[in-house]
């Protein structure tokens, strides 16, 4: 069943039954730069990981140091771990007017053929009809791609762009000699391949980022899990505009959030029921598993 979610003020609201603080103030913390890795661990599953546990027993129990691989070891057989296998699309592209000024796109999605809604900066300069020119060399020569500017998005602030190709010619067929994979403001000096951007098990295109927590997995660990009777389900949701975007809101109850595609197969949905029935534990691999 696919269906496309608005993820709105409903669940945030709750929050106030449960007398949690929604002040995002209350939750700033500082985090030095320099422990900000800009490039993910080789092998991906020799990262660290801290497992913090719950303390059900009325004890207070310090987080314990794992490497990720350990991970196989502190889960349990008949737990389920339900991973997003979303695929992220190469979609930042760096061009320029005819004046020669420079510009930066990031492509959202696909409104229709060969139409794509992006962000664009500098975002107010680009009224309708405005051009923008991206180059690359392709096996020593140089191969050029226009796109024109035909409609605004208040929605999102950005801008529709019909991009000028053949109508046989889809523009996803092109757009790898010409794109970047988007990587979060954060990272600003990455030399990873853009195959260490995706998830070992990435596999439905539509995303604008990494589901981040999965880039630790790796196909080794994923059988070692399999064959300790560790179960794994997908589900697919393509992350979208809302991961560039901070809350700029004082009460997180009134922050708006974005609009994300996703997909939940039966299968999936079997698995986490039966899961439930057997006595065991549900594990979603980060935040967009979790949504």
């Amino acid at each position: 069943m696919k269906q496309q979610i608005l993820q709105n003020q409903t669940q945030l609201e709750a929050a106030n039954d449960i007398n949690l603080d929604c002040l995002l103030s209350s939750y700033d913390y500082e985090l030095p730069p320099e422990l900000i890795a800009q490039n993910p661990a080789v092998p991906r599953d020799s990262s660290k990981l801290l497992v913090v546990n719950s303390a059900e027993t009325g004890k207070t129990i310090p987080p314990l140091h794992h490497i990720f691989r350990d991970l196989s070891e502190l889960l349990k057989p008949g737990d389920l771990l339900v991973m997003n296998n979303t695929k992220v699309i190469p979609a930042r592209l760096y061009g320029c007017r005819s004046t020669g000024a420079e510009v930066e796109v990031l492509l959202l999605e696909e409104r229709r053929h060969n139409c794509w809604l992006a962000l664009v900066k500098p975002g107010k300069r680009f009224k309708v009809g405005s051009e923008i020119i991206f180059t690359a060399v392709d096996d020593g020569e140089q191969q050029e791609l226009r796109a024109t500017v035909v409609e605004s998005d208040p929605g999102t602030g950005g801008r529709l762009l019909q991009f000028d190709l053949p109508p046989e010619v889809p523009l996803v067929q092109v757009l790898g000699k010409f794109v970047q994979i988007p990587l979060p403001p954060y990272i600003t000096a990455s030399t990873a391949a853009d195959e260490q951007s995706q998830t070992v098990y990435a596999q439905d295109q539509g995303a604008i980022a990494a589901p981040a927590a999965g880039l630790h997995f790796t196909p080794s660990l994923l059988e070692k899990m399999r064959n300790y009777g560790i179960n794994q389900a997908f589900i697919t949701l393509h992350v979208g505009i809302g991961t560039f975007r901070p809350v700029e809101v004082k009460d997180v109850t009134t922050h708006v959030m974005h609009k994300e595609w996703i997909e939940v197969s039966s299968d999936t949905v079997e698995q986490v029921l039966a899961t439930r029935a057997a006595g065991g534990r549900i594990i979603a691999v980060g935040t967009t598993a979790v949504r």
